[in-house]
C-alpha cells in the first residue's frame, strides 16, 4: 500500500495492474456525494428547511439528474407534496426515523396492513450485517441450516422465522452456533428492534402487542408493505435467468445473490433491498411480489401499459 511504504523507512509500492490500466485511472476518486443515492440526504435537507436543494451550496455538487431522481422518489413515497415540500405527517415521520427512506416507508405502512410487529423485525435485521455464518468448506451445512427457516416468500420473511426461533430458544448463543447464525448480530438486531419500537411509540405509532392472522395472510401483508417501500427496486425475470428493471426497461441485468434463499428459484417479479456490483450485478434480500401491487401501492411511479 502506498500509504504504508516509505512511512517509517525507505520502501517500494508495487501496483498490481498494467501500466495501461494505471494510466487510464482518474486522478482522484469521484466524491461519494456524486455517486450515491441522495434520497435520504435530500429528505434530511428538506427537514432542515432547505427547500431548493438544486441550488444548495454542496461541497461536491452532485449531478442534477441524481437530485431530480431523489425528489421524484420522495414524491412517489409520499414524503413530498406537489410543491416538493415535506408532507405531514408521513414526510416528517420518515425524516425522524434512523432508517433508509424506503425501509422507513415499509415500516410505517406496517400498522395499517396489520404486520407492524413483523416489519419492526425486518427493519432491525436490515440494519445489521447478514446473520449467516459462512465458513469455507461448509457451504452444504450452511444451506441445510438455512432450509430450517427458508420460505418461498423470500429472504426477509425467512429472517422473521429466524428471529422467532431465536427468541423462542431464549436468545441462546449455542443455538445460534448450531444453526450457523451469528449470535452477536442477532442480539444487535433485537436491540435495534426495541429502539425502533420506542421511536415509533414516541411518534404515536406504537404497534399493537399482538396481531392475529395466519402465516400465509401475514406473509402477504409483509410482502405488500415491502412493496410499498421498495417499489423502485422492482425487477422482473428474463428467459436468460437474469432480471431487469420493471420501470426503466433498461438492459442492465440483475442476478439473485447466491446467499439468497431464492437463488435456485426464479420468481417472476421481486423487489430487492440492496445491489452489489462484483463479477455481476447481484441483488440481495429479495422478496417475491405480485406486479399488481406496484400499480396499487405506487401509482405515481408505475402505470399500466397497453391495457395489460
Amino acid at each position: 500500500r502506498a500509504g504504508r511504504a516509505g512511512r517509517l523507512r525507505p520502501g517500494h509500492c508495487f501496483r498490481i495492474c498494467t501500466e495501461e490500466g494505471w494510466r487510464s485511472l482518474a486522478p482522484a476518486t469521484v466524491p461519494e456525494m456524486q455517486r450515491s443515492d441522495l434520497t435520504s440526504v435530500v429528505l434530511q435537507l428538506k427537514a432542515l428547511g432547505v427547500d431548493n436543494v438544486l441550488h444548495f451550496d454542496w461541497l461536491s455538487p452532485p449531478p442534477a439528474e441524481a437530485l431530480t431522481q431523489a425528489l421524484e422518489l420522495l414524491y412517489s413515497l409520499g414524503a413530498l407534496d406537489q410543491d416538493a415540500r415535506l408532507t405531514e405527517p408521513l414526510g416528517l415521520f420518515l425524516a425522524e426515523l434512523p432508517l433508509e427512506v424506503r425501509l422507513g416507508k415499509a415500516l410505517l405502512v406496517g400498522p395499517e396492513l396489520g404486520c407492524a410487529q413483523d416489519m419492526l423485525t425486518i427493519a432491525a435485521y436490515l440494519s445489521v450485517q447478514s446473520p449467516w455464518i459462512s465458513i469455507r468448506g461448509q457451504h452444504k451445512a450452511l444451506d441445510e441450516a438455512k432450509l430450517r427457516f427458508a420460505v418461498a416468500e423470500g429472504d426477509l420473511v425467512t429472517y422473521l422465522n429466524v428471529h422467532k426461533a431465536y427468541v423462542a430458544d431464549g436468545e441462546n448463543a449455542q443455538w445460534c452456533g448450531r444453526n450457523f447464525l451469528k449470535h452477536r448480530v442477532l442480539a444487535r438486531a433485537s436491540d435495534i428492534r426495541r429502539q425502533l419500537s420506542s421511536r415509533l411509540a414516541r411518534l404515536g405509532l406504537g404497534p399493537p402487542a399482538s396481531e392475529a392472522g395466519t402465516f400465509d395472510r401475514t406473509a402477504v401483508q409483509v410482502r405488500r408493505a415491502l412493496t410499498a417501500g421498495f417499489f423502485s427496486n422492482a425487477v422482473q425475470s428474463q428467459p436468460s435467468g437474469s432480471y431487469t428493471s420493471v420501470r426503466s426497461g433498461s438492459e442492465v441485468e440483475f442476478h439473485i445473490h447466491p446467499m439468497s434463499v431464492l437463488f435456485n428459484s426464479r420468481p417472476p417479479f421481486i423487489v430487492f433491498h440492496v445491489s452489489q456490483q462484483t463479477t455481476k450485478l447481484w441483488i440481495q434480500e429479495v422478496t417475491p411480489i405480485d406486479p399488481e401491487w406496484l400499480i396499487e401501492l405506487a401509482p405515481h411511479f408505475y402505470e399500466r401499459r397497453g391495457g395489460g
